[in-house]
């Protein structure tokens, strides 16, 4: 059973803190009035989010920061995952272009993550990565969120027990948004009936995928643990 202590870490917070601030350059309050009462809302990119449909559109746009991550897609999927984005999370490998309002949310774990961004901002990035990169990307650059790599490594070893190779996009991102609001809401997060992470917007090619190097079962257990003790409100689909 996973100990759920000190989430607001100061020496997290000072990590973080910097980050958080940018908000307040939407004329939102600042960092300390910012972080009270505040609701977030996490949309994953599993299969699950179509079986949540009934629940999102009674309550997607209410909720003030809604987080998606890496390819998430909205058009041609509104009716299930709204259209609604407050912060994008994302690596160079899983970039997309963002809305003027939104923000852009990096999770950094190599020297190439950095560049890339402040390439794709001006010159254009022309190096290689285990998989394709955006050159260039269309987004507020006002708007960039840097999270520090060690939230990486807090989120595998105080949340996961160093179970699996590395956290999931998304189970960082529930990190992440525990620590700066005071509500969660997560809808669309698990396998599907093979046990795999499938995407709501592409068809599964490898039917051995289970989840991948995450690991996914423990992420799981985390947030039904956390949704059982009223700690966040988890949406598993109807």
């Amino acid at each position: 059973t996973l100990q759920i202590n000190n989430l607001t870490s100061p020496a997290l917070f000072h990590q973080i803190s910097a980050c958080v601030c940018v908000w307040s350059t939407l004329g939102l309050p600042g960092c300390n009035e910012f972080l009270q009462g505040e609701t977030v809302k996490l949309i994953s990119l599993s299969w699950l989010i179509n079986e949540s449909k009934k629940i999102i559109k009674t309550k997607l746009m209410c909720y003030y920061m809604l987080f998606r991550m890496n390819s998430a897609k909205i058009k041609g999927y509104e009716e299930d995952v709204g259209t609604k984005t407050t912060h994008h999370v994302m690596y160079p490998e899983s970039a997309v272009d963002l809305h003027n309002s939104t923000h852009l949310v990096l999770f950094p774990f190599k020297i190439m993550d950095l560049e890339w961004l402040i390439k794709a901002f001006t010159t254009g990035f022309y190096g290689i990565s285990y998989a394709p990169v955006k050159t260039k990307i269309r987004a507020n650059k006002d708007l960039v969120m840097v999270i520090n790599p060690a939230f990486m490594k807090y989120s595998h070893e105080s949340w996961l027990e160093k179970k699996g190779a590395y956290p999931s996009t998304g189970f960082m991102t529930f990190v992440f948004a525990l620590h700066i609001c005071d509500e969660v809401h997560v809808f669309g997060f698990g396998a599907d009936s093979d046990g795999n992470w499938s995407h709501y917007f592409e068809l599964l090619r490898n039917k051995k995928l289970k989840t991948g190097q995450h690991p996914g079962h423990h992420e799981y257990a985390v947030l039904e643990q956390l949704a059982n003790e009223k700690i966040i409100k988890f949406y598993k689909g109807v």
